[in-house]
């Protein structure tokens, strides 16, 4: 079940290029260097800090490519486990990967009669005050505000939470609560505000 557009794919493949062309240039002028080639003195340390910022950006580059990738395996896999439990605690799923214009997709809208809420997995372990938590909760703000629903949810799957926060969930505003664990946790707390 692939919910991602090819904006998405066509973004990890660019990242993918940027890390294997500084690979590739790296390479060469590591080739040259070895191959005996003579460069002027301050034309040496010119390459060597090009070589520097080059590995740089090739580690950044492929590490960015692996974060997504795993993002995206684990909103996957959520997706399909939410789509099998979700129904069982009375909470449907309206859709999945819905795409809103100038948003992206909203992982998963849950309903309830005419009720609809907007479900945002994240690959997060923790929830905590820092920018990308602040970044998912004003991304749910906005899909709430594209689906006119009153509440969102923030679903972190693969997060660890005492039994508490399970069951509950974390209010991470008003109108936004952090569900974690698996997909029944998730339904407990869709079932609360829906």
């Amino acid at each position: 079940m692939t919910r991602h557009g090819s904006r998405v794919s066509a973004a990890i493949a660019e990242q993918a290029l940027i890390g294997v062309v500084m690979l590739v240039s790296v390479l060469a002028i590591g080739y040259l260097t070895l191959s005996g080639a003579r460069l002027p003195g301050r034309l040496e340390w010119l390459v060597g800090a090009y070589v520097l910022v080059a590995l740089i950006v090739c580690v950044h580059s492929l590490r960015a490519v692996r974060a997504r990738f795993h993002g995206r395996d684990v909103e996957d896999r959520a997706a399909r486990e939410a789509v099998d439990v979700l129904p069982k605690f009375g909470v449907n799923v309206v859709a999945l990967g819905l795409p809103v214009p100038g948003l992206g997709d909203i992982d998963i809208v849950a309903g309830r009669a005419e009720r609809r809420m907007p479900v945002e997995i994240k690959s997060f372990h923790t929830w905590e005050e820092s920018d990308r938590c602040l970044h998912a909760r004003t991304q749910v703000t906005r899909q709430m505000a594209a689906l006119r629903a009153n509440h969102g949810i923030v679903w972190l799957p693969d997060a660890r939470a005492g039994w508490w926060r399970r069951w509950r969930g974390l209010a991470a505003s008003p109108d936004v609560t952090v569900a974690f664990g698996s997909a029944r946790n998730l339904a407990r707390v869709a079932r609360r505000w829906l």
